[in-house]
């Protein structure tokens, strides 16, 4: 095989028609002797993520259901010191869509793909099954949505949920599936079409309250919104409250969550791209649906994709839509675009690892990024209006890489790989200036006995800075860490972990291998 298929362009060079360039769900391509021969670009750091999902592993792993390209799971940290493609393995099949992976027992792993397929994994053993609902006898067979949503109840990884017209719930990993909702959708049989890639009238987004079982949202691509407060026995529709503050009728709902802190409050977001309507639609509710309050605020006009609720912080909030990340601190008042060194692109999912605080993003186009937002979690009102501040410390190991990474010439060479390098090694020192100052602050690490390990200034400027510690050198133990500036002292602990490692081949005695 010379190139992947489904192909979305062709260039052809009007000088020699046996050189062309071809795009498609694999890549780019290049050939010089009319498509015989072809050269796969394929560190180029491109990829079309539907979705992204996280296990709990050290250091954990990141999955991403791709375009046409399965799902794929590679690690947030290497053992060489950067990731590159032999890191990563395939996990998933056909189109990758939604995946979900066990956060008590990553041995399991969930996984949807085109027309409604459901899939286990058993990581351990690198076998699948089938786990596709079916519908009872004699009953209308089951629609999904081309990106079918698949989630785990926050309060037994066992039960699973999906959604077709119907939300579907299973207590047993998927081995059997019962109906807990009427259809959800309008069902309109015009627009239904019951062939072809793309079904309608689906459900396209569940989430189960955390703080509350049973409590559980459904938003449809019709633009339906319902709630369930008894696991399925009785339900109610909010679409018409929401719609009443500027929705018009049937726009896509691309998210709708519940929150991690506050039983009766959720989010929703709507998303009119399929009828040329870019604004943002973005609503919340205290009160499991009683009143509604738009929340897009300031945001630009494009689609929204996705939300996301902070665990840690209740005000935090993250938003995916068609130009990039953006973020609230005062749960949704105003918003911020968090871009950096990422490009203007189309963000599908995103999420926050639960114990390192990274957020993760998967975009249609410049594949998966990964930044660290444990700054943001600790931000509030009164610690943005301080002079300065020094944050709470996470905890790193001494090494994030195996000595084997330094033993000889690993990496293949030339400009054609692409490598990520591993998160900076040490500890990261998080500070805050509210405004520039004149003078310096000075920054200290001083191990159990008061033994000074590393100094150095800062200048204060404003806004939220890091640096490193590198601890390769450090023993694993707690530290104490200061920042003083114009007189005043804050002080911190600093945990360094023993140094991860990686046995030969990267083979695991325990857990997952």
């Amino acid at each position: 095989r010379t190139n992947f298929g489904d192909n979305r362009t062709l260039w052809i060079d009007p000088r020699d028609g046996n050189h062309m360039f071809l795009g498609s769900d694999g890549g780019i391509y290049e050939t010089w002797d009319g498509a015989k021969n072809m050269n796969h670009y394929y560190h180029i750091p491109l990829g079309e993520i539907y979705m992204v999902e996280v296990d709990n592993q050290e250091p954990y792993n990141i999955y991403i259901g791709l375009q046409d390209h399965e799902v794929w799971k590679g690690p947030s940290n290497s053992w060489s010191g950067e990731i590159s493609i032999e890191d990563w393995v395939i996990v998933g099949m056909w189109d990758g869509m939604y995946t979900k992976v066990d956060q008590t027992d990553s041995r399991w792993l969930y996984f949807t793909s085109q027309f409604g397929a459901h899939h286990r994994v058993d990581q351990s053993t690198g076998e699948r099954v089938s786990i596709s609902p079916v519908p009872p006898e004699g009953e209308e067979r089951y629609r999904y949505t081309w990106n079918t949503p698949i989630a785990l109840s926050p309060h037994n990884s066992s039960v699973l949920y999906t959604g077709a017209q119907k939300l579907l719930r299973s207590e047993d990993r998927g081995d059997t599936w019962k109906e807990i909702s009427p259809d959800l959708t309008y069902n309109d049989k015009v627009k239904i079409a019951g062939t072809g890639h793309v079904m309608y009238c689906t459900i396209t987004t569940m989430d189960e309250s955390p703080v509350k079982p049973g409590l559980i949202w459904a938003g449809t691509d019709d633009g339906r919104v319902h709630m369930t407060a008894d696991n399925g026995k009785t339900w109610k529709e909010f679409t018409s409250d929401i719609e009443k503050l500027g929705v018009p009728h049937e726009r896509w709902v691309s998210r709708v969550i519940a929150s991690k802190h506050n039983e009766g409050r959720a989010f929703v977001t709507k998303n009119g791209y399929r009828n040329d309507d870019f604004h943002p639609y973005v609503y919340m509710t205290d009160n499991k649906g009683k009143t509604w309050t738009d929340i897009s605020s300031n945001l630009p006009e494009y689609p929204v994709n996705v939300i996301f609720e902070d665990a840690k912080n209740p005000d935090l909030l993250f938003l995916g839509n068609d130009i990039g990340v953006y973020y609230s601190l005062d749960r949704g008042k105003n918003w911020q675009s968090l871009k950096e060194n990422m490009p203007p692109v189309a963000v599908r999912d995103l999420l926050v690892h639960p114990r390192e605080g990274d957020l993760v993003v998967g975009t249609y186009g410049r594949a998966a990024w990964i930044t660290d937002i444990t700054p943001l979690q600790q931000s509030t009102p009164d610690l943005l209006n301080s002079d300065f501040h020094l944050f709470d410390i996470e905890p790193k190991p001494q090494q994030n890489m195996s000595q084997q990474a330094s033993w000889g010439n690993y990496n293949i060479m030339g400009s054609n790989q692409i490598r990520t390098p591993n998160e900076t090694n040490g500890l990261e020192l998080w500070f805050y200036f509210n405004h520039d100052g004149e003078n310096n602050a000075v920054i200290s690490v001083e191990d159990s006995q008061g033994k000074e390990m590393f100094k150095t200034e800062v200048p204060s400027k404003s806004g939220i800075k890091k640096i490193y510690w590198n601890t390769m050198r450090a023993d694993p133990g707690t530290y104490t860490i200061r920042m003083e500036y114009n007189g005043r002292i804050i002080t911190k602990q600093g945990v360094v972990k023993e140094r991860w490692l990686w046995p030969v081949l990267n083979y695991r005695e325990q857990g997952i291998r």
